[in-house]
């Protein structure tokens, strides 16, 4: 709901009224689709978990253990 007070002439009281309606339900519906986009990139990248993360193995000089399974 919008109220506007500010002129002296009723119509354009309402035509301002008006805009700032239609500028607030822009705002709204953009602010929805932003949180929306948001949840489903949440749920792509997941919780970052020790499990779900890529690790990395650093080995001095790239040298590469040798383990003899016997």
């Amino acid at each position: 709901m919008v109220e506007c007070q500010e002129e002296r002439s009723q119509h354009k009281n309402r035509a301002k009224a008006m805009s700032l309606l239609a500028a607030k339900l822009k705002r709204n519906a953009v602010d929805s689709q932003r949180q929306e986009q948001a949840d489903a990139r949440r749920s792509l990248v997941g919780s970052g978990d020790r499990s779900e993360r890529i690790r990395t193995y650093n080995f001095p000089k790239g040298a590469l253990p040798i383990t003899a399974l016997i």
